[in-house]
């Protein structure tokens, strides 16, 4: 997914502080990160099993943090959607999500409280202003309503970019 970063990170002078990803899987992009020379990594899954991979994989890197939870744009309950495929679990509705993706069957649903975007990015990232500091989603279809909550936390500019797999790249927005 994310084969453009290091082309794409290569025309700015600032070196990576902290990259957020949510959504990592199994953290199949660790290694390119790590080629980054980036400071701190938080990988975040919230399927158990591709986590419990992510995990294991992570603790190859002493720069990475793996964070087991469900991410949204407020830390309000909700209903999370398991589907047949984990890497597509949702917090959207199911008719939302199947929109996009016509191939996946709904295996349960239960209410969680999932993990508020504005505190991850206020307890993680800082603003340096020798850093750039990165946040990547990888959340199928929910990318805009996290970034608008990434934006509730970023008055202070910590994020300076915003990758969405649907998305491409994108400045955070203002609010």
């Amino acid at each position: 997914m994310l084969a453009f970063l290091p082309n794409l990170l290569g025309h700015s002078d600032k070196a990576i502080g902290t990259l957020m990803h949510i959504g990592a899987g199994v953290g199949t992009e660790l290694a390119t990160y790590e080629s980054l020379c980036i400071k701190t990594i938080i990988a975040i899954e919230s399927d158990n099993t591709l986590f419990k991979k992510l995990q294991t994989k992570a603790k190859r890197y002493q720069n990475v943090v793996a964070i087991h939870g469900w991410v949204a744009d407020t830390g309000e309950e909700r209903i999370a959607y398991k589907v047949s495929n984990p890497r597509f679990n949702s917090l959207l509705e199911p008719r939302e999500l199947f929109s996009n993706f016509t191939n996946l069957k709904t295996v349960s649903s239960n209410s969680i409280k999932p993990i508020d975007i504005s505190e991850l990015v206020r307890k993680h990232i800082s603003a340096q202003s020798n850093h750039q500091n990165i946040l990547v989603l990888d959340v199928q279809s929910f990318e805009s309503k996290l970034l608008k909550g990434s934006s509730k936390s970023n008055k202070s500019g910590s994020l300076t970019k915003a990758l969405a797999k649907q998305a491409r790249c994108c400045s955070p927005p203002d609010n």
